[in-house]
C-alpha cells in the first residue's frame, strides 16, 4: 500500500509528519509518498521556490525510512492537480493500492477540487482528524481492515494528534525573528537561514 500525502510544504514542518508517522504504525504502508504541489491551483503562489520547498522536504523526511519526496509535480507543466497525481502513481505502482492522506480541512474541501468523484475511484482516502471531532450522523470511522484489503473507494477517519501548527504563522514568526525549535525538523529550521528564505536573516 503506497501512502500519498501532497502540499506546498512552504516550510514543511512536524505538523506535517507526526500526524503521519503515528497513521504509520496502524496502517501497513509500503511506503509513504510525500508529493510537492509545485503549482497549486487553489491557492496562492507559495513563497519559496520549488526548489528550497523540495529540498526542505527532503531533510525533513531523513529520518523516516518509509517515507519519500516525491517530485513529479515539479517536472509536469500546468496545475498540479491530484487526479493527474493518482494517474501517474497508479502506472509507476500497479501492484500497490494507492491511499490518500487528507487534513480534515482538505477533505471538507475536497467537492472543489478537479475531477473529484474520480480521485474515490483511484484511491482510498484517510482522513486525519482533530481530537474531539465528532462523526456526523451516519458516518462512522471507517475500518482500517478494509483499507488493506480494498484499492480504491474508501474513506477512513483517523483521530489525529492535536499540532495547531500552521505554515503561514511559521513564515511569518521566522521573518520576525523569532524560534521556531520544536515546531519543524532543526535541518529544516537550519537550511532556512542559511539560504535566507521567508527573511530568515533580514535586519
Amino acid at each position: 500500500m503506497i501512502g500519498i500525502v501532497g502540499g506546498t510544504f512552504d516550510p514543511v514542518h512536524n505538523g506535517h509528519i507526526c500526524p503521519v508517522y503515528r497513521l504509520s504504525k496502524d496502517i501497513p504502508f509500503d511506503r509513504v509518498l510525500y508529493v510537492l504541489s509545485a503549482r497549486p491551483p487553489h491557492r496562492t503562489t507559495p513563497a519559496a521556490s520549488i526548489h528550497h520547498r523540495y529540498r526542505m522536504l527532503e531533510l525533513a523526511l531523513e529520518p523516516y525510512p518509509l517515507f519519500e519526496a516525491n517530485d513529479q509535480e515539479i517536472y509536469r507543466s500546468g496545475p498540479s492537480f491530484t487526479i493527474w497525481t493518482l494517474r501517474r502513481l497508479r502506472q509507476q505502482y500497479e501492484d500497490h493500492s494507492l491511499c490518500l492522506i487528507l487534513g480534515l480541512d482538505a477533505y471538507l474541501g475536497i467537492h472543489k477540487w478537479h475531477r473529484w468523484p474520480d480521485i474515490a475511484a483511484m484511491a482510498n482516502i484517510i482522513v486525519l482528524t482533530r481530537p474531539g471531532w465528532k462523526f456526523a450522523d451516519g458516518i462512522d470511522g471507517g475500518d482500517a481492515r478494509q483499507i488493506c484489503v480494498r484499492g480504491s473507494g474508501v474513506v477512513m477517519f483517523w483521530g489525529s494528534l492535536e499540532m495547531p501548527i500552521a505554515s503561514t504563522d511559521i513564515r511569518r514568526c521566522i521573518g520576525m525573528g523569532e524560534d521556531m525549535g520544536g515546531q519543524m525538523p532543526s535541518a529544516v529550521l537550519n537550511y532556512i537561514h542559511e539560504n535566507n528564505i521567508y527573511g530568515a536573516n533580514s535586519p
